[in-house]
């Protein structure tokens, strides 16, 4: 199964092309917000480099979040474009998960954590079973300290947060918590397509918008207003 997979939600821009469990082409790179400007150009890279088009593919796979408003609307926007226009299938892979899974393989307990801004994160916490992760915290829009009373101890936190936080939950947790650096350590899309491709076995449609958790601003404004 050839797929294209596309990871959006912070921002580092992840594209990649897997065809079955190999990965055949793939790009990182650092948006600067300008997400819409970043995805097109990486997708034509990447699919040039596996010498495939759009049409030879056989499923898209795209993060749905939560995470930036911004990167979630183009890479979804883009997502379903491209496969309305194509005839293809498009699965939508939940952010928090897919960085849980980008996570060292020796991490027992893993919190995907995403800076939400204004104080809060969004975050969820896995445990390794096997070759697999089981959710033991749903995901959460939710604010440092009180993720801090929910979290496994001990535990691996990966993701954007780990910016603003991590220092912070070092002081707290101590030896407790490896906090991975980022962007060396975020989501991925090679993680979202091994995900697409699970999901794609199941009947779960393709959701419309993005798994915000918070309103986006422009929502917040109008109902202030109206």
């Amino acid at each position: 199964m050839r797929i294209l997979a596309i990871e959006t939600a912070t921002w580092l821009a992840s594209v990649a092309v897997a065809d079955g469990e190999r990965i055949v082409a793939e790009r990182d790179q650092l948006t600067q917000g300008r997400h819409a400007a970043v995805l097109l150009p990486a997708i034509r890279d990447v699919l040039g480099s596996a010498g495939l088009t759009v049409r030879d593919l056989d499923l898209i796979g795209v993060s749905v979040g939560p995470g930036s408003f911004t990167g979630l609307r183009v890479g979804l926007s883009v997502a379903k474009t491209l496969g309305y226009a194509a005839g293809i299938r498009v699965v939508g892979v939940p952010t928090l998960e897919a960085l849980a899974y980008a996570a060292p393989n020796d991490s027992a307990s893993i919190v995907a954590a995403l800076d939400a801004r204004k104080g809060e994160l969004y975050a969820a916490a896995f445990r390794r079973e096997g070759g697999a992760l089981r959710m033991v915290l749903e995901e959460q829009l939710v604010e440092a300290p009180v993720l801090l009373g929910k979290l496994p101890r001990p535990c691996t936190i990966i993701g954007d947060a780990t910016e603003t936080y991590g220092n912070w939950f070092r002081e707290q947790l101590g030896s407790r918590v490896t906090v991975l650096p980022f962007p060396e350590w975020g989501p991925r899309a090679r993680i979202v397509a091994q995900l697409a491709a699970a999901r794609a076995q199941e009947s779960e449609s393709m959701p419309d918008e993005p798994r915000y958790l918070r309103p986006p601003e422009a929502q917040v404004h109008r109902a202030k207003v109206a």
